[in-house]
């Protein structure tokens, strides 16, 4: 049967007959009004289709906020993760960059939307420097540095990089001195200019590359520790301890302080709660914010 040239009254019309008439169950969708109509034995019954589930992918925060007060009417759940990696050692580093999800209706919580989490490449250079690091010659360490980690500071300790020099056993001995000597004397005498090259240096990084916005927004300060290995002839250049995590807290605590502000510059505080987490493990006792 035609619905569309039947039209409404024609599909009742003609369930109603079925229904009069049929031995064995008919069934009849009637897509017009959300419902399928079931005749059996001089019997109709009425059921309601359940719409579509709704899974819309977003590419920016503004899509995001948009989109939960545009159902606030329905009480719309917005949660927010960041970075999600281990290390395999098969497979090297695992990673997740995270995610921001919006559940259009906290009751039957199927209408979803997403605005996946894109890491930055350097980012991702940092986590790669992290999980393998890597005992490096001048050259490749300055390689490194200007070209995979170009942003501001790198240049310096890259100069300072190239002015060191690893010496050769016979060029130590030559140079050493009878009694103690204290680390950086002899540090000295195994790297010439080794005085010259910091400890540590800060770099500025965003971890997300999405948008202009979220680049802004997720820009965060890293230390990184020069390390001269004297045994191996080389340098190693990794984030120090727990680095990584500090800098996801931060980028996800500045996340969910924006989703707040701006949901609240909305109108929509009362009706739009924002957690920190994803909606399978979310902590709902205790969220980022419940607007009110």
């Amino acid at each position: 049967m035609n619905m569309n040239e039947d039209g409404i009254e024609g599909a009742l019309r003609h369930v109603t007959e079925l229904a009069q008439s049929a031995h064995e169950p008919s069934v009849t969708v009637c897509p017009q009004l959300e419902r399928v109509f079931v005749a059996h034995n001089g019997e109709m019954t009425s059921h309601e289709i359940a719409p579509p589930r709704k899974l819309i992918e977003l590419h920016g925060l503004r899509d995001i906020i948009a989109i939960a007060v545009q159902h606030k009417g329905s009480s719309p759940e917005v949660y927010h993760e960041g970075v999600d990696d281990h290390f395999a050692p098969e497979s090297g580093a695992v990673f997740d960059g995270g995610a921001v999800r919006v559940i259009m209706n906290s009751e039957t919580r199927l209408d979803r939307a997403k605005m996946q989490l894109r890491p930055s490449q350097l980012f991702m250079r940092v986590l790669h420097m992290h999980y393998s690091p890597k005992t490096m010659n001048v050259d490749e360490a300055v390689r490194l540095l200007r070209f995979e980690l170009p942003v501001a500071g790198v240049d310096a300790l890259a100069t300072s990089l190239r002015k060191i020099t690893f010496k050769t056993t016979a060029e130590v001995e030559q140079g050493a001195s009878h009694g103690s000597s204290t680390f950086g004397e002899r540090l000295e005498r195994l790297v010439s200019n080794a005085a010259e090259v910091p400890e540590s240096m800060e770099i500025s990084i965003p971890v997300y590359a999405n948008d202009h916005e979220i680049r802004e927004l997720s820009t965060v300060k890293l230390k990184l520790g020069v390390f001269l290995d004297m045994e191996r002839k080389g340098i190693q250049i990794m984030p120090l301890a727990d680095e990584i995590d500090l800098a996801n807290a931060e980028v996800q605590a500045r996340i969910g302080e924006h989703l707040v502000s701006e949901i609240v510059k909305s109108g929509a505080a009362d009706s739009v709660s924002v957690f920190h987490g994803s909606p399978s493990g979310a902590n709902f006792m205790n969220p980022d914010a419940r607007l009110r």
